[in-house]
C-alpha cells in the first residue's frame, strides 16, 4: 500500500509506536476467537476499559438492546458462543472508537439475536465507520457499501452517497492515561480467581506424575479407567435432525426453524445401524422465540416481553419474572434413564422438573431452598409443523420457506425434582437456562392439543399484523 490517509492523518509514514497508539485510540476489532481475560468477570472487563480510556459511559441502551444485562457477573468460560459474540461487540463499542471491525459477528447467533446485533450496528454507524466481514445476507442487505474479494482483489459492488467519515479526530499523539492503582485492584481479583485453577493444575500434575510411574503392565487398568471417566463425562445419546432442503448448512435449531420431520423410512434406516440401541422422541424448544407460537385470531407477535416463573413454597408464591430473551429452553427427559452423572442435587420429588444450575442460581441464592418447592411456568406444546410463517435465504441466495414448529402455551405447576450440574441432561445443551420435563408429561399435553386436520392462516395487512385462521379475508389485500 503506497499511502493510507484517515481523516487527514497520514498513517503510512507513522513508526510502529505511533501506529499502535492510533489503533488503541481509534480502532476496535472483534474476531471470532473472542479475546477475554478468563479470570475476570465481564463487569471487570468493563471497568478495565473505563480505566484505560478514562471514560465512564456504560452505554446502558446497548446492554439492553443486546440482551446481555444478566451476563455481566459471569466469567467468560460460563458463556455460550453467542453470548461471547454479543459481549465482544459491546466491549468494542464501549471503547468508543472511530472504526469498528467485525469478523462474522452473527455466525453463532439465532435469528432473534442476529436482528438485535443488526439494529445496534445500524444505530452506531451514524457516527462511526463499521467494517463487517460476513456471509450473512441480512447484514449485507443493511450495508451502505458492499465489497467482495475476487481473485485476491477488493471490488466495490455497491455504493451510495452516504459518507460515514466526516468528523474530526483527536490528535493521534494523545495517549490514554492508565491509573495503576485501580487496574491493580482488578488484577488482584483475577489472582484470587486464579487460585482454584492453580490447585487444579497442581493436583493434575501430581496425578500425571503418579500415573507415569506405573509399569507398562498396568496399561490396561489405566485404559479401562479412562474409558469409564469418558462415559461419565459424555453422553452416549445422539440428536438426529433433518434440515430443510434450502437450509442444509445450518445446525440444529431449538426453535425448529428450518428443521424438517424425519419420516418413518428414515427412522427405520437409523434403527438398522448396528450400534444404535433405540430411538426415542425428544422435545427441545426455545421459549424465548415468538416464531414458535401458534397463530390465533389475534397478533401472535404481541407476545409478552417477560417470561413469568413462580416458585411455590408451602403456600407462598415467589415471583421470578425474567426478560423474554432469557427465557429457558424446554427439554424432555425419561424416567427410566440414568442421569445421575448430570445431577448436582436430587430432591425427593418424583415426576417433576430438573433445572439447570444457572437457572437455579437465578431463582434463589441457595439451591437447597428449592427442596420441597414447585415451579409454575408456561410450557410450549408442539402442535403444528408450519410452513410460510417466515422466509429465509439459502446459501446459494434462493428464497425459501422453512419449517417451523408452532406451539400452544399452557400454564403448569410441577415439583422441583433436582438441580443439574450444568444445563445438560443426556444430550449436550449449550443454553444457560434450561427446564427438563418428563417426556410422558409433554406427550400427554401434545395429545391433548393434537389437531384433527391441517389449517390455513391468512395475514391481514394492517398495523398490528392480525391473522385470520381458515377464513380468507373478504377483500383482496395484496
Amino acid at each position: 500500500m503506497s499511502a493510507f490517509d484517515f481523516a487527514g492523518i497520514d498513517i503510512t509514514h507513522m513508526d510502529d509506536d505511533e501506529k499502535q497508539k492510533f489503533i488503541l485510540k481509534h480502532i476496535s476489532f472483534v474476531s471470532q476467537n473472542y479475546d477475554f481475560i478468563s479470570d475476570l468477570r465481564i463487569l471487570d472487563h468493563i471497568k478495565l476499559i473505563h480505566e484505560i480510556t478514562q471514560s465512564s459511559n456504560d452505554y446502558e441502551e446497548i446492554i439492553n438492546e443486546l440482551n446481555i444485562g444478566d451476563l455481566l457477573n459471569k466469567y467468560p468460560n460460563e458463556l455460550s458462543g453467542g453470548e461471547k459474540s454479543r459481549i465482544s461487540l459491546y466491549l468494542a463499542i464501549l471503547k468508543n472508537p472511530d472504526i469498528i471491525i467485525l469478523d462474522e459477528p452473527t455466525a453463532s447467533l439465532d435469528l432473534y439475536n442476529t436482528q438485535c446485533v443488526i439494529d445496534v450496528l445500524s444505530k452506531i454507524k451514524t457516527n462511526k465507520i463499521v467494517i463487517v466481514a460476513t456471509h450473512d445476507e441480512k447484514i449485507i442487505h443493511c450495508s451502505d457499501k458492499i465489497y467482495s474479494i475476487e481473485g485476491k482483489t477488493l471490488i466495490l459492488k455497491t455504493e451510495d452517497n452516504h459518507m460515514l467519515c466526516d468528523k474530526e479526530l483527536d490528535n493521534v499523539d494523545k495517549n490514554y492515561k492508565v491509573i495503576p492503582k485501580n487496574i491493580s485492584k482488578i488484577l488482584t481479583r483475577m489472582k484470587k480467581h486464579e487460585k482454584i485453577y492453580q490447585k487444579i493444575v497442581m493436583f493434575m500434575t501430581i496425578m500425571m506424575i503418579s500415573f507415569s510411574s506405573f509399569a507398562t503392565g498396568f496399561n490396561n487398568i489405566v485404559k479401562t479407567t479412562n474409558t469409564n471417566m469418558m462415559n461419565q463425562l459424555s453422553s452416549t445419546e445422539i440428536l438426529i435432525y433433518k434440515p430443510s432442503g434450502g437450509y442444509p448448512d445450518q445446525g440444529i435449531s431449538h426453535s425448529s426453524e428450518g428443521n424438517e420431520i424425519v419420516d418413518t423410512n428414515e427412522l427405520e434406516s437409523i434403527k438398522n445401524i448396528s450400534h444404535v440401541d433405540e430411538i426415542r422422541p425428544r422435545v427441545d424448544i426455545e421459549m424465548c422465540n415468538p416464531f414458535v407460537l401458534m397463530i390465533e385470531d389475534k397478533n401472535y407477535r404481541a407476545q409478552n416481553s417477560k417470561y413469568n416463573l413462580i416458585i411455590k413454597d408451602n403456600g407462598k408464591d415467589i415471583d421470578k419474572t425474567m426478560e423474554l430473551s432469557n427465557a429457558p429452553t424446554l427439554n424432555s427427559y425419561y424416567n427410566d434413564k440414568d442421569y445421575s452423572q448430570a445431577i448436582l442435587r436430587e430432591f425427593n420429588q418424583k415426576n417433576g422438573v430438573y433445572i439447570s444450575k444457572m437457572l437455579a442460581d437465578y431463582l434463589c441464592d441457595n439451591i437447597e431452598d428449592l427442596n420441597g418447592t414447585s415451579l409454575e411456568f408456561d410450557i410450549y406444546i408442539p402442535v403444528y409443523n408450519s410452513v410460510g410463517k417466515a422466509w429465509a435465504e439459502s446459501s446459494n441466495g434462493d428464497i425459501f420457506w422453512p419449517n417451523i414448529t408452532s406451539c400452544k402455551v399452557e400454564r403448569i405447576t410441577l415439583p422441583v425434582s433436582g438441580i443439574l450440574k450444568s444445563s445438560s441432561m443426556g444430550i449436550n445443551n449449550s443454553q444457560s437456562y434450561a427446564i427438563y420435563v418428563e417426556n410422558q408429561i409433554i406427550m400427554n399435553l401434545v395429545d391433548k392439543y393434537k389437531p384433527i386436520s391441517s389449517r390455513t392462516c391468512y395475514l391481514i395487512k394492517s398495523d398490528d399484523f392480525k391473522f385470520s385462521v381458515d377464513k380468507k379475508p373478504l377483500k383482496k389485500i395484496f
